[in-house]
C-alpha cells in the first residue's frame, strides 16, 4: 500500500469497526465455537471475548498467556 493512502485506508478501517456490531445474531450461531483471547491484549480486550462467549450457546472461551498475537508469541 502506498504511503500517501496509509492514514485515509486506516481512518476508513477504524471508522468501519466502530459502526460494526453483531453482537445480537450471536445467539444464533449453532455449531460449535472456540474462542481464544490473549490475557494481555490491547486491542481485543478479555472482556470483549467474555461478551462473546456470554452470547454464542455453548461457547468455550480460553485465554492465554499474551497480547493481541499471542498464538506467535513465546
Amino acid at each position: 500500500m502506498p504511503k500517501e493512502h496509509a492514514h485515509e485506508n486506516y481512518r476508513i478501517q477504524m471508522n468501519a469497526r466502530r459502526h460494526h456490531d453483531v453482537s445480537e445474531r450471536l445467539g444464533a450461531l449453532a455449531m460449535p465455537t472456540f474462542i481464544a483471547m490473549g490475557q494481555f491484549d490491547g486491542i481485543a480486550p478479555l472482556a470483549n471475548g467474555e461478551a462473546i462467549a456470554a452470547r454464542v450457546p455453548n461457547a468455550i472461551l480460553r485465554s492465554y498467556d499474551g497480547g493481541h498475537g499471542f498464538f506467535v508469541q513465546d
